[in-house]
């Protein structure tokens, strides 16, 4: 009887809530209106989709979807924000005039027709579908072939057109049968036509794979964290990863973290998932994320995850990038479930939690949309389904999100020669290699390799070291390594005049900071010829008057089978950072409002990746 009272008492609570914010929104509208552009009849039929709320400025901001005679309008949604009971901000997104701008009300096509549409314009495998749950008269769960555990979700919208006109359409959201794509789509209700159509799966491109474009020094701290918490720490387990502001195995070495949950995020640390002490999973599984590999590249659930044992340890070896990616998964999958863990943890002290619809499959009672299934974050170690990449699909809030990262076949550049001396310039440089047809010459491999002192070109004509006529000062260049400068005539012209000149090997300096491959064909070259960027080029030539500088061009190999992007917490944190965005940009229970080209989730995650590489002593610029 108590628990019944109670019960009764949180619904009319609750309704009492809803009613009073829907009451402030309407009063708003009526008051407004016109001010916006908008009709009566415009504002007569909406809803609260979603909401969310900050504990800082003590704002609530409620989602609103417009409707016309009980159809949604897609993404016709307005963000109303409200402090101490008043409206206090609002981004307006009713489309006016609705009534003039719809072709009809109802549907030509069966929601199972439209989805064969749809499939037929995506050029994706084409299957017989039927209704699994139907909603409402206007919103279904369809099945969606193999993957039963993934339903096609389905709605009837009006879909807003370049014209300003509306035209009612078939909603589509649902996975292909690769998991490679998840597609929101609009099939036009009445002729079938393609009206829009995205990929929700955020695939990202990183340029730096090796990242020696970044510096950074690891000094790991918990100060992500806020210091007080609301509930009593409980012993988690133990990991051996890269601590997250570590960028990657470039920047730092790994560590054996003890306990490195956050009891207000993680109140059960990060294995729970029923909300009492004690793990349900000593396996990388747990509330915020299960992680597992998916060699297979094919999402299934049998993919492996580490076990800890009872003590939830995970020390497992890491042999670096010359050995095969299969002997270090373990090392891999351990690292990918740290740092999902790690961005719910410190992104929960800054508001992405259960009500503003973060990534759990138990909220504990804190709020946010509760499914049966929840919604952790699914992320794949080692996928097998790409390469040199990383994405994030984020349906909306329940459902859950995945992560897939790839291995890379990229590795580190291997060095073409070395500068023995003087030591302002000493170490290992990076060159490109010529692609002549006929008298290529390779540079010895290592540890053999061609020594001396190096010469810069003079022909007497400005640009005086383009080597495009014979040298005057082939005296100085006899016996040398010789630096000439790229100009504008035949590569293997200038190689040619170089070695006629008593030349050993040739450095072509690039008038780009960029590098490329020489082509060209001259069988009578007997030496090697490589190309160096324009910077490097000129800071040798700089050192070079100040004495001699003496080098060795030898092929230095790289032992490199594969790096993992699953060492890359930088990678990890900027597609973690999209889930972010998705959901709290129009609301979590839209996940489709970052769609257009301008859209600034990139920005943004590439913000969360460098957020967490702030160190002790950083000085903002």
């Amino acid at each position: 009887m108590k628990k019944t009272t109670l019960m009764m008492l949180l619904l009319a609570g609750s309704a009492g809530f809803a009613q009073s914010q829907n009451e402030q929104i309407q009063r708003y509208l009526t008051n407004n209106h016109q001010k916006l552009g908008l009709s009566r009849q415009d504002i007569a039929d909406w809803f609260v989709e979603s909401e969310a709320s900050s504990s800082t400025t003590n704002i609530n901001n409620y989602y609103v979807k417009q409707r016309y005679k009980g159809i949604e309008i897609f993404n016709a949604v307005t963000n109303f924000s409200v402090k101490n009971g008043e409206v206090v901000n609002v981004g307006n997104r009713f489309i006016a005039d609705v009534a003039a701008k719809i072709n009809t009300q109802t549907p030509v096509l069966s929601v199972t027709d439209g989805l064969l549409k749809a499939q037929t314009h995506l050029k994706v495998p084409a299957f017989s579908s039927q209704i699994a749950t139907k909603i409402s008269d206007k919103e279904y769960k369809l099945t969606n072939g193999t993957l039963t555990d993934d339903p096609v979700s389905a709605e009837l919208v009006f879909q807003q057109m370049e014209d300003a006109s509306l035209r009612l359409a078939w909603d589509y959201t649902f996975y292909t049968s690769d998991y490679k794509h998840l597609w929101s789509v609009r099939i036009d209700a009445v002729s079938g036509a393609m009206l829009e159509n995205f990929d929700m799966v955020l695939s990202c491109n990183f340029g730096d794979a090796n990242h020696k474009e970044h510096h950074h020094t690891m000094n790991f701290t918990s100060q992500a964290f806020k210091e007080a918490t609301a509930l009593a720490q409980v012993q988690g387990g133990s990991y051996r990863v890269y601590p997250y502001n570590v960028e990657s195995p470039n920047h730092g070495n790994r560590e054996l973290l003890v306990s490195p949950h956050n009891a207000l995020a993680s109140p059960y640390e990060w294995h729970d998932t029923n909300g009492v002490a004690g793990p349900e999973f000593t396996t990388t599984r747990g509330n915020n994320v299960w992680a597992k590999e998916d060699i297979a590249g094919n999402n299934a659930t049998t993919g492996a995850s580490p076990n800890g044992g009872l003590s939830l340890t995970f020390d497992f070896p890491y042999g670096g990038t010359g050995v095969a990616a299969s002997t270090y998964t373990n090392a891999a999958t351990t690292n990918l479930f740290y740092m999902n863990n790690i961005m719910h943890d410190i992104m929960y002290q800054y508001g992405f939690n259960e009500a503003n619809g973060n990534f759990q499959q138990n909220n504990y009672g804190r709020g946010g949309t509760v499914t049966f299934n929840g919604d952790p974050v699914l992320a794949d170690a080692q996928d097998g389904s790409g390469t040199n990449n990383a994405n994030f699909s984020t349906p909306v809030d329940g459902q859950s999100p995945r992560m897939q990262m790839y291995l890379w076949n990229v590795g580190p550049r291997p060095n073409f020669f070395r500068i023995n001396s003087p030591a302002s310039l000493a170490g290992a440089y990076f060159a490109v290699d010529n692609n002549f047809t006929s008298g290529h010459v390779a540079v010895p491999a290592a540890p053999a390799g061609i020594t001396a002192d190096l010469a810069l070109f003079d022909d007497g004509v400005p640009d005086n070291a383009d080597a495009c006529t014979a040298a005057i000062n082939g005296a100085q260049l006899a016996g040398k390594i010789v630096l000439v400068r790229r100009g504008s005539c035949d590569f293997v012209n200038k190689v040619m005049f170089a070695q006629n000149a008593g030349a050993v090997a040739v450095i072509v300096v690039n008038n780009l900071d960029e590098y490329m491959v020489m082509g060209g064909a001259n069988a009578g070259i007997t030496i090697p010829a490589i190309l160096v960027s324009q910077s490097v080029g000129n800071a040798i030539i700089a050192g070079m008057q100040s004495g001699a500088v003496n080098t060795t061009l030898s092929y230095e190999t790289v032992n490199f089978v594969n790096s993992d992007g699953d060492f890359d917490n930088g990678v990890i944190s900027h597609e973690y950072g999209h889930g972010i965005s998705s959901r709290l940009t129009g609301g979590p229970a839209a996940a489709n409002c970052l769609t257009s080209t301008e859209q600034m989730g990139e920005g943004w995650s590439d913000f969360f990746a460098y957020l967490l590489q702030i160190k002790a002593g950083d000085s903002p610029v």
